[in-house]
């Protein structure tokens, strides 16, 4: 039997659909998500960002566990609705009273409170994730993000805030307290990470310039950037030359005070020798005279 015969059409199919084409081979297919590429972490002027240092790869592992034991944090909670009515209960004011509430109120209030913990602890959470984003790709706003966050949840009794570092004395329970001081201390750890000079200097890669700026002229640094010289002011990489050049100098004026001093010292003995000389011939011609009267 004889091998059915190509056609035209058929060829232009298949080339069409090998080349990504549709059909008919007028538009050409989209590309699917294997075949997109990243998009490249670029500093502000253009060029490929370096890798993070450790410091920032620190703080990207800090972010995280405070994001997760605050989660973990939030959900205990739900198993503690009796030692929460208990608290109610307790600050709750004597009856007739101002703010005071009823054990049914408390009792709502206690149902509810895990829930809208847990809501506010989600949206803790996506925030330090899109600041672990920053941190990890460098962005410039990204320090003063996680600190932001940091005064948030300290302000607010979030629990990655700074009141839960010291509850960790009270009496609260260990399957709550616990987390919660691991979530606030990974978060105070995370802002100290971020503000040292290694990873300020990686952030401000990314910094655009000023409008306006003069190209060349040097950035201004961050808070706790470091700065650069001021006119007159020698900078840090030019301490060791400076110290050299003191040195120098405080040796050479030593030397000129030495023969100054030996100059002034070979004066004052050659003026005793010519006073001696005159007297000596004073001496002669009075006694000269004396012999001769």
């Amino acid at each position: 039997m004889d091998d059915e015969p190509t056609t035209p059409d058929k060829d232009r199919c298949r080339v069409s659909f090998d080349k990504g084409s549709t059909a008919d081979g007028d538009a050409p297919a989209r590309p699917g998500l294997a075949g997109r590429r990243a998009k490249p972490n670029l500093a502000a002027d253009g060029s490929p960002m370096p890798p993070p240092p450790k410091s920032v790869r620190n703080a990207v592992l800090a972010l995280g566990v405070s994001a997760l034991a605050a989660l973990i944090a939030a959900l205990t909670l739900f198993g503690e609705k009796d030692w929460l009515l208990r608290t109610y209960v307790k600050n709750n004011p004597d009856p007739g009273k101002k703010n005071h509430q009823s054990l049914a109120k408390l009792q709502d209030a206690a149902d509810k409170a895990p829930s809208t913990s847990l809501v506010v602890t989600i949206v803790l959470v996506v925030a330090l994730g899109l600041a672990a984003w920053g941190v990890w790709r460098g962005r410039h706003w990204a320090r003063w993000t996680v600190i932001g966050l940091w005064v948030l949840a300290t302000f607010t009794s979030t629990f990655a805030g700074f009141t839960y570092l010291i509850a960790i004395a009270s009496n609260e329970p260990l399957a709550f307290k616990i987390p919660s001081f691991i979530s606030a201390a990974a978060l105070i750890a995370a802002v100290a990470l971020v503000s040292i000079r290694r990873s300020v200097a990686y952030f401000m890669l990314t910094r655009p310039p000023r409008p306006g700026a003069v190209a060349g002229a040097p950035r201004r640094g961050g808070l706790f950037g470091p700065r650069p010289a001021r006119p007159g002011f020698a900078a840090p990489g030019s301490a060791t030359r400076g110290a050299t050049a003191t040195k120098t100098a405080r040796d050479g004026t030593a030397r000129e005070g030495a023969e100054r001093s030996r100059a002034k010292q070979r004066a004052s003995t050659e003026s005793v020798a010519k006073g001696a000389e005159l007297a000596r011939a004073r001496a002669k011609a009075s006694k000269s005279r004396r012999s001769g009267v």
